[in-house]
């Protein structure tokens, strides 16, 4: 059964961290989050209203998750969130690195048995979702050391 068609990015990031946070589109039901270790995520309250509006944040460590989620960040998630159509855009720090996944269009899908096989429609389509992937990279900043 297919859990998530799309794509992870796994990104490695200047910030030094131990713990785990966890950065979900906002929906009900998503309680007593655990990592592999058996430790409990906490539900983590962020100051930028508009973020807590669209996501949900877990984490085994608060302070370290509004370490890791500053307001540049978020302010940068919500940009790109808004770019890629409003999709399901989650995020996970972890080993660090920041892990994303974005829900997309399967590529190189097969059409028709009728038509022919140029697949014109799917270079555009992943020509489109690479160029979003580089402007999400571009948004993120995630390449530039910030001192902390």
């Amino acid at each position: 059964v297919p859990v998530f068609e799309g794509l992870f990015i796994q990104l490695g990031i200047y910030k030094k961290f131990s713990n785990y946070t966890i950065v979900k589109r906002n929906r009900t039901g998503l309680l007593n989050w655990r990592d592999p270790q058996g430790q409990r995520f906490e539900r983590v309250k962020l100051e930028d209203p508009k973020f807590e509006e669209e996501f949900d944040v877990y984490s085994t460590s608060q302070i370290e998750s509004r370490y890791l989620l500053t307001t540049s960040f978020m302010d940068r998630l919500l940009t790109v969130a808004d770019g890629h159509n409003g999709g399901d855009i989650q995020c996970s720090f972890y080993d660090q690195h920041l892990l994303l996944s974005m829900p997309c269009k399967q590529w190189l899908a097969g059409s028709s048995l009728f038509t022919p096989a140029t697949f014109d429609l799917d270079i555009r389509v992943i020509l489109r979702d690479i160029h979003g992937i580089f402007n999400m990279l571009d948004e993120l900043q995630l390449d530039q050391k910030t001192g902390l």
